[in-house]
């Protein structure tokens, strides 16, 4: 399997910034500032970027979480062509980490 990684730069902070603050304003205002503090300071693994985990994906990183390592070992098939608008004719038989 493919490991991808990528890590958002204020990981240990300790207290919001307030470009943090305005960007999650919402999620603050509903689970309040500790809440999301904890998000950004967790660590999650996404197994396979098929059409749910590239969702879930997604909303993870608008959610604000801290670490994202995401785990994906699939070659493109015409499967990936039809539900990824990314992956093209010419991506077929390529690493999916790769096309996306």
């Amino acid at each position: 399997p493919f490991l991808l990684q990528c890590s958002l730069g204020f990981i240990l902070m300790a207290a919001l910034t307030a470009e943090e603050t305005e960007l999650y304003d919402r999620q603050i205002r509903a689970w309040g500032f500790d809440a999301q503090k904890r998000m950004r300071e967790s660590k999650i693994l996404v197994v396979g970027l098929d059409g749910a985990g590239s969702e879930t994906l997604k909303n993870l990183v608008l959610a604000g979480l801290g670490n994202i390592t995401i785990l994906e070992d699939s070659i493109v098939d015409t499967r990936w062509i039809e539900t990824h608008f990314y992956i093209q004719q010419q991506h077929l038989n390529a690493l999916v980490v790769d096309v996306a």
